[in-house]
């Protein structure tokens, strides 16, 4: 249906997984939501959910808001027509595994922000994919407004999945894949770069500070 230019989206009525990889959720893995999307608005996008996903990690968006009124446009604008969808309905669906709980009278919901905090490494995982996305090699540079951290190729686009073989995908997806990029940038590559994003999380760094190091991760050749 994608590839015939079916739209999968809020008002489709369709379920989420259409929209994740084949609609207008597909920057969950750091790819456009169609083709010709300029790559400013995927980022946004990207921006938006990481902002979403980290605040849920530091209780500043709790697991019982409405999506629809959780204080990030670009979230609330996905589930307009979904009012009663909360975060946790979002993350977990009905599966109790990753769910809040009380036991013993002691609130638990670590299982919980780390499934939300996985949803923000995978973004930033698959951004390193080259069926997702294409980057020039490292320049040697630094970021911006993280000097100490190495910043990685510049974003030349984002892809979008609905015309792509999916053969051809899985093939950038795969371990070979993976550790081809290990291998070619042994001191900044895709594991370096999700470790610096989780020492952010157990320093609990604000949003702001996590946000300016997203931002040079994601910086774009040509937005």
């Amino acid at each position: 249906g994608a590839k015939k230019g079916k739209v999968y989206d809020g008002n489709s009525g369709h379920a989420l997984l259409y929209r994740v990889h084949f609609g207008d959720m597909q920057f969950l893995h750091s790819m456009a939501s169609r083709d010709g999307e300029p790559a400013s608005e995927t980022k946004a996008k990207i921006v938006a959910w990481a902002e979403f996903a980290y605040k849920v990690v530091r209780r500043e968006i709790k697991h019982s808001d409405y999506l629809y009124k959780c204080g990030i446009p670009e979230i609330e604008r996905l589930f307009s027509k979904k009012p009663g969808w909360t975060v946790q309905l979002l993350l977990t669906w009905d599966d109790p595994t990753y769910q809040p709980r009380r036991v013993k009278g002691e609130f638990h919901d670590e299982a919980f922000r780390d499934l939300a905090f996985g949803t923000l490494l995978h973004m930033i995982e698959d951004s390193f994919s080259k069926s997702h996305v294409s980057r020039n090699p490292p320049g040697g540079n630094k970021c911006e407004k993280v000097p100490d951290c190495d910043q990685p190729g510049k974003i030349i686009g984002f892809h979008a999945f609905a015309k792509q073989k999916a053969s051809k995908h899985g093939k950038e997806d795969n371990d070979e894949a993976f550790h081809n990029n290990l291998f070619r940038y042994p001191s900044l590559n895709v594991v370096e770069v999700g470790k610096i994003f989780r020492d952010y999380r157990e320093k609990n760094e604000s949003w702001v500070k996590l946000k300016d190091y997203l931002a040079c991760i994601f910086d774009l050749d040509d937005p």
